[in-house]
């Protein structure tokens, strides 16, 4: 309706606005056995005051007897989904994928619509559109992944804003993607969790241009525990080999970094691997009190890009990075790796695994970091 996925068919006509109101129903679920289909509502993200509104139910389950979920795409410039009654679920197979692409977009709890939009049928868009976390915390508990993308214009750079808590609590595993045209920040006391089946976690900057500006950065006091899923922080079409980009100029220190952790963070795979790739005026810094850990078979991998002769890799006091199962640790910083342990130690260390430090230089203030591998080297 109003589009195909991601504009993918240039034969299918793009709409301007596209409301699919409470009481309708688009249903592409497969009956008996088989996957679920493709349901869109789409309208043209390059049309001034275009939006999409989806209040009614959309759903495209796998098959009672067995297949797999199917897509679900709500895409505008201007997104509203409050009330929306989803299901891309599988009883029998694996968990379907829900898609929003609006341009900014922040995530927050009570989806209210963003201040300063009036209502149909003479509908102004706003820059930035809001999702309320119950309804991606709903498709997650039943075990469809979520992908949250921005793209930019009609006043939009495309950031991600994640504003409230994001908790799996139920369902087999699934993902949440975070694909941002520029930034993707994760607001303070704010957490993502899984309790119930892995959930990979991607935050994924400047996913249209490997060449582009577009951060991550978390405000303080934050975590990621993913149940034995995957964390992987990086930048392009590609984020697990990809740095997230600082900005160029403007915008305080934060901005400058191709991943910023503020105080207080805590990031736990539990088995799962974490990865963190960032170019910027440090690539990645990690500041005090950030805990970097996982198990099993998982492995932590830091990759530090500094644009001209900046850190590539910044760590500071009571920081620590551990794999305490099998996997290995390895942090490769370009040009520099900076630590400061002024006010507490930083400790990296590994269980049967490997630790693995490149660095060009070594600037290592105050108490030196402790390495601990004693069944790995």
């Amino acid at each position: 309706m109003g589009g195909s996925w991601q504009n993918s068919d240039p034969t299918v006509y793009q709409a301007t606005t596209t409301t699919v109101q409470s009481g309708a129903q688009l249903e592409v679920s497969a009956t008996g056995r088989g996957d679920g289909g493709t349901v869109v509502a789409w309208s043209d993200l390059g049309k001034e005051g275009g939006y999409t509104f989806v209040q009614g139910t959309l759903k495209a389950e796998g098959g009672a007897e067995g297949g797999d979920g199917g897509r679900i795409e709500t895409s505008g410039a201007y997104l509203d989904v409050t009330g929306i009654d989803l299901s891309a679920a599988s009883p029998q197979g694996k968990g379907g994928e829900w898609l929003l692409d609006p341009y900014n977009i922040t995530i927050n709890d009570g989806g209210t619509t963003t201040g300063g939009a009036t209502p149909l049928p003479n509908y102004e868009s706003n820059a930035t559109s809001t999702i309320d976390r119950d309804d991606i915390e709903a498709q997650l508990d039943a075990g469809t992944s979520v992908t949250v993308q921005t793209g930019a214009g009609s006043g939009g750079v495309g950031d991600i804003t994640v504003a409230a808590d994001i908790a799996k609590t139920a369902g087999g595993d699934a993902a949440l993607i975070l694909k941002a045209h520029r930034d993707v920040m994760v607001n303070a006391n704010v957490d993502i969790t899984s309790t119930t089946g892995a959930l990979d976690v991607t935050l994924n900057a400047h996913y249209t241009n490997d060449s582009a500006e577009g951060r991550i950065y978390f405000a303080g006091i934050n975590s990621i525990s993913t149940n034995g899923g995957d964390i992987t922080m990086g930048g392009g079409s590609d984020p697990s080999v990809t740095q997230a980009v600082g900005h160029a100029a403007g915008g305080g220190t934060q901005n400058k970094k191709g991943i910023f952790v503020t105080s207080n963070t805590t990031f736990n795979a539990a088995g799962g691997d974490i990865r963190m790739s960032g170019e910027g005026n440090a690539g990645i810094w990690l500041k005090n009190n950030t805990t970097i850990t996982t198990s099993d078979a998982g492995s932590v991998y830091l990759y530090g890009d500094p644009t001209g002769i900046d850190n590539g890799i910044m760590l500071q006091e009571n920081t620590t990075i551990s794999a305490t199962g099998s996997g290995n640790v390895e942090i490769n910083a370009l040009d520099e790796l900076w630590t400061s342990g002024a006010g507490g130690p930083i400790t990296i260390s590994s269980g049967s695994g490997d630790i693995i430090v490149t660095a060009d230089n070594l600037d290592l203030l105050n108490t030196l970091p402790t390495f601990s591998a004693p069944n790995g080297r």
